[in-house]
């Protein structure tokens, strides 16, 4: 109970760490990345505003940036031939600054100055993360050297799916009943799970996977949350052997527009209570 405690104290504050943080930027104008927008932020080379990958919100940029300041995510500065490999030690606020790490050799550091053209490329929690630096200075930060450059005006972040699936953890049994006729159901395991679909396994001979086929009225347990019922649609099956030695179906399932939001909700609040409770997200 007490871990629960501290593990909320600390969502709590970073959220209220947030809520300041927007006070502070509320004044500056947030670039909308939409089919309408007509002119381009001039710190990032895309050829269309529709790159659903495109971050332009200044809250948000600060998240992320943070997010890499507190993992020490590993950043790439490229410009012309050089490569710089160095870390964000600080994030400014008030003045809307990133401070980086200066590299080892002084003569990169000097042209990394002077460059126009200087680009950020990061990993933060498996995502790529680009952005350009913007009026990158030398200073001394903590009794060291470190680069200072002014927030992005917007940044690109290359998530592989819309929604993270989240890895069911091994002592846990996460069971859909997959419906087969009128009142008939198929029992499977849930191997991951987000609100786009879910990754599931089953025997073989008792469930009837076939891409593209779509199933309504499915059920999740989701033990203290409750009972999520959801429409899916087939879209990969593969076959393999299980350790018992019996053969088994394992089936990618996406969420249909037939799921009604109370279902997402409540997977939401189960994943949300899986990460309260210390396990892997």
């Amino acid at each position: 109970l007490q871990r629960e405690i501290e593990q909320l104290r600390q969502l709590l504050a970073e959220k209220d760490e947030l809520i300041q943080s927007q006070k502070v930027l509320q004044q500056e104008s947030i670039i909308v990345a939409t089919e309408k927008v007509l002119h381009l932020p001039i710190d990032l080379e895309i050829e269309t505003v529709t790159d659903k990958f495109l971050v332009s919100s200044r809250i948000e940029i600060l998240y992320i940036l943070r997010s890499m300041m507190r993992s020490k995510s590993l950043t790439t500065l490229t410009f012309g031939n050089d490569v710089i490999l160095t870390t964000i030690i600080g994030v400014d606020v008030g003045r809307r600054e990133i401070i980086f790490d200066c590299g080892a050799d002084a003569a990169a550091n000097l042209r990394a100055v002077k460059s126009k053209n200087l680009k950020a490329s990061s990993l933060l929690n498996q995502v790529p993360i680009y952005f350009t630096c913007l009026d990158l200075n030398e200073i001394e930060f903590e009794g060291a050297g470190a680069f200072r450059a002014k927030f992005p005006k917007c940044l690109r972040r290359v998530q592989r799916r819309e929604c993270f699936r989240t890895d069911i953890p091994g002592n846990v049994q996460l069971k859909f009943k997959l419906p087969i006729s009128e009142g008939v159901f198929s029992n499977t395991f849930i191997k991951n799970i987000s609100q786009g679909g879910m990754r599931v396994i089953g025997p073989s001979h008792e469930v009837p996977f076939e891409i593209g086929v779509e199933y309504q009225g499915g059920l999740i347990d989701l033990t203290s949350v409750g009972i999520a019922k959801v429409s899916v649609q087939v879209r990969s099956v593969s076959e393999g052997t299980q350790r018992d030695g019996t053969r088994c179906l394992r089936a990618g399932l996406e969420f249909t527009s037939a799921t009604e939001q109370r279902a997402l909700t409540m997977i939401q609040q189960y994943l949300i209570k899986l990460k309260i409770e210390g396990q892997e997200l």
